[in-house]
């Protein structure tokens, strides 16, 4: 009775244990950025994965729903537990969907992901800042102020010298 008891206690443990080894053998995606259905995105994001594990590759594809074209050509970045994708152009006003395959994602210790990991997002174009267009009508009236009904060209507020290497450039 004994033996019966330790063995099915020892098969126990050893099951148990071996669960718990298993689950933390994989590759886990922790987090990304942008956010699985994120829908503010500017064109200008760069595509991060943050992983449990060190990792050594990943195979990953950033796919263009509203385009024919399919996956965005760019570079991939590995650093410690982070995957950095940065498209070579940017990206366009559309729906993208990132695949990372858990074939060719590894880690030091040849750990695979499970699964393939997929999240989406959409990439919205920023409107024209106000405050820049504000900035850009300012510098244009600083080549001309008027004080007291007198004007002033940006060439009075400057050395002879300088003014006149500027008309050069003018004309």
């Amino acid at each position: 009775m004994k033996k019966i008891l330790l063995y099915m206690l020892t098969l126990f443990m050893f099951i148990s244990c071996g669960k718990t080894g298993s689950n933390e053998s994989y590759l886990k995606v922790l987090n990304t950025a942008p956010a699985n259905l994120q829908q503010d995105v500017i064109a200008s994001s760069t595509i991060v994965v943050n992983f449990n594990q060190k990792i050594t590759n990943v195979n990953m594809a950033l796919i263009n729903t509203d385009k024919l074209s399919g996956e965005t050509k760019g570079e991939i970045v590995i650093s410690d537990k982070k995957a950095t994708f940065i498209p070579e152009y940017g990206l366009s006003n559309n729906e993208y969907k990132v695949i990372i395959y858990k074939e060719g994602t590894t880690s030091p210790s040849k750990q695979l992901l499970k699964e393939n990991y997929t999240f989406t997002f959409k990439v919205i174009l920023t409107p024209v800042n106000e405050a820049n267009t504000t900035n850009k009508k300012q510098e244009e009236n600083t080549t001309k102020e008027t004080n007291n009904n007198q004007s002033y060209s940006t060439c009075d507020l400057i050395p002879q010298m300088e003014c006149d290497d500027i008309k050069k450039i003018e004309n």
